[in-house]
């Protein structure tokens, strides 16, 4: 990601909770894909997990 790359990137810091607000409702669709991606991964290791992962051989197929 080019953001890692850049020396003058640094941690988000927001000051006052309005401008956390206004962050937060600038970037809705990005939240809510990562927090998609989040909760399918936890969800697909703990399926991996509880079958002993069995439900990982149809992808074997791919």
């Amino acid at each position: 990601m080019k953001c890692l790359k850049d020396p003058n990137t640094s941690a988000l810091r927001f000051p006052t909770m309005q401008e956390a607000r206004s962050w937060l409702s600038d970037h809705q669709d990005e939240i809510l894909t990562g927090t998609v991606i989040v909760v399918a991964g936890a969800a697909m290791v703990i399926v991996a997990v509880e079958t002993g992962g069995l439900a990982l051989v149809p992808l074997l197929a791919l």
